[in-house]
């Protein structure tokens, strides 16, 4: 008997504390607890699990959700936001890195400034859109965001 649940692999680059950007594939769920459909990128960052399967070559890890700086990851039309605001920015991050994008503000109005999202606890990731690929960036290791 086979007790996996099959997941969806995802080809995406992670930024680790004191490491080099690599390629590595993430296991999203076939089911979302929060829409119709599978689980997003940022269900996933931002869920309750603390440590993350992937497979980085051919070696499996868990991954300790709060030493990812950033991931960067396809972005298929279902995840398209329906922003109430955006802003270019650059966030910077504490090693000196800039990423770079459209910041997607998909909260009420009078809740949508930067700092309102940056500032809400309730998730750990915030989305960046940079053409076809979104950043999900840990707002623990990011120093200041510069209005473009």
């Amino acid at each position: 008997m086979d007790f996996r649940v099959p997941m969806i692999e995802m080809e995406v680059t992670v930024a680790m504390t004191e490491a080099e950007p690599l390629v590595s594939v993430i296991f999203l769920s076939p089911y979302s607890h929060r829409n119709e459909g599978y689980e997003t990128v940022h269900e996933f960052l931002n869920g309750d699990r603390s440590f993350f399967p992937m497979k980085m070559g051919e070696v499996s890890k868990l991954v300790n959700r709060d030493q990812i700086l950033w991931l960067r990851a396809p972005r298929f039309p279902e995840e398209l936001a329906y922003a109430a605001a955006e802003a270019d920015v650059i966030l910077e991050m504490i090693d000196g890195m800039r990423v770079e994008g459209m910041f997607e503000i998909t909260r009420p109005v009078g809740q949508s400034r930067i700092s309102d999202v940056l500032n809400d606890d309730r998730d750990l990731f915030v989305c960046l859109r940079d053409g076809d690929e979104n950043y999900y960036v840990n707002k623990r290791f990011i120093r200041q965001v510069i209005l473009r």
